[in-house]
């Protein structure tokens, strides 16, 4: 399972990314042949804190995740979904610092987040 978040995104191109992604893998699966490669999506910010990289540019990122996903055989899981509200962003409630990065979440978010891998995994 593989999470590497927004701080890869706001540091680099989303194709820098997605090539990260490919390295990272093909090291994994050198060391370990035949096993599965699971990706998550990278989970949204609150509506009030889009300074930095926006949910818009989550969401085309995660985008570009899920066609590599589909080229190179790997399972795409979109935890981000069951973190969005009905606008998607992060809701209020599971945000631990609303007043600042607007993007880490309380432990209600992380349970949410670890039922929806539980459901949506072999």
């Amino acid at each position: 399972y593989i999470l590497l978040g927004i701080n890869d995104i706001s540091n680099y191109d989303p194709d820098t990314c997605i090539e990260n992604y490919r390295l990272l893998i093909d090291l994994i699966l050198k060391k370990s042949p035949g096993c599965e490669i699971y990706i998550q999506s990278v989970t949204p910010k609150i509506k009030s804190v889009q300074d930095g990289v926006t949910n818009q540019e989550i969401f085309e990122y995660n985008l570009k995740l899920y066609r590599m996903c589909l080229e190179d055989g790997y399972h795409f899981i979109d935890v981000a979904y069951v973190l969005r509200d009905e606008n998607g962003y992060l809701p209020d409630a599971y945000c631990s610092d609303p007043d600042t990065m607007g993007m880490h979440f309380k432990d209600e978010a992380c349970a949410a987040w670890i039922q929806y891998l539980r459901t949506h995994t072999k």
